[in-house]
């Protein structure tokens, strides 16, 4: 019988121990998960509290290289704190989409209104104003054959062009039509001339055109060949005529 009882007070002390521990267990579990939900709630107050310190800028999805056309999958809108944010960051999709890039921009960086220059005059280059596949050629023009100096950037013009043939041994002038509504880009020397605003102090001496490659190649043969005059037209007006070429005999 004394034995059994030995083994008994024995066993009790290490259930106790086990009981005592459990109990810490559970406790520190409680405590740790109180602390959890306490952070949680915390940090929630936290962030409440300074997002009226965040603004929305546009921010380079992937690392755009230099002299790129911005598209809509190249940018997006993030949140930014605003002591953080560049005082040239762009904030909508509409300053910056449709333009080119001066710099490379790499994934991440805040895109800035600097690095991005668009058609408008402002970067003072004429390049970012030409569309894709098209070509801008300057030709010589004065007050007779640049109608008076009225012609402004963004008007419509088609091209004469006057050239000296020999028909049966007789040089003969003749005038073709060689180009229909085609844009003017710039006039006269001053890059801010592609604004349609832009009003030059007296009549210029050049005209810049947006032709095709093609176009191009042929306005610059008929400008060493013979003589080219711009003939303005009604932005209205957008119907090619495909007229034939006349000479001197079609005047009488």
């Amino acid at each position: 019988m004394l034995p059994n009882m030995v083994l008994i007070a024995s066993h009790y002390p290490i259930k106790r121990k086990d009981y005592f521990m459990k109990r810490v267990y559970v406790i520190a579990g409680i405590f740790a998960l109180a602390a959890g939900i306490l952070l949680y709630l915390y940090m929630g107050n936290l962030e409440e509290k300074y997002r009226g310190n965040y603004d929305q800028v546009l921010i380079a999805v992937i690392t755009i290289p230099e002299n790129t056309k911005i598209t809509n999958d190249m940018v997006k809108l993030g949140e930014v704190p605003r002591e953080a944010i560049h005082r040239g960051a762009a904030t909508n999709l509409e300053s910056v989409v449709g333009g080119i890039t001066s710099q490379k921009i790499y994934e991440g960086e805040q895109i800035l209104k600097t690095k991005i220059k668009k058609g408008d005059g402002s970067s003072g280059k004429v390049s970012y104003s030409i569309p894709e596949n098209m070509r801008a050629i300057t030709i010589g023009v004065d007050t007779v054959t640049g109608v008076s100096g009225f012609i402004r950037a963004m008007d419509r013009v088609d091209i004469i062009a006057i050239t000296l043939n020999e028909e049966e041994g007789k040089p003969r002038e003749t005038a073709t039509l060689l180009l229909e509504n085609v844009e003017v880009l710039a006039v006269g020397l001053d890059p801010n001339s592609i604004s349609q605003d832009y009003k030059p102090a007296e009549p210029v001496s050049v005209i810049t055109l947006l032709t095709t490659p093609k176009d191009a190649v042929k306005l610059s043969l008929a400008g060493t060949v013979g003589k080219i005059c711009a003939v303005l037209r009604s932005p209205a007006d957008q119907k090619i005529e495909n007229v034939l070429p006349l000479d001197e005999r079609d005047l009488i």
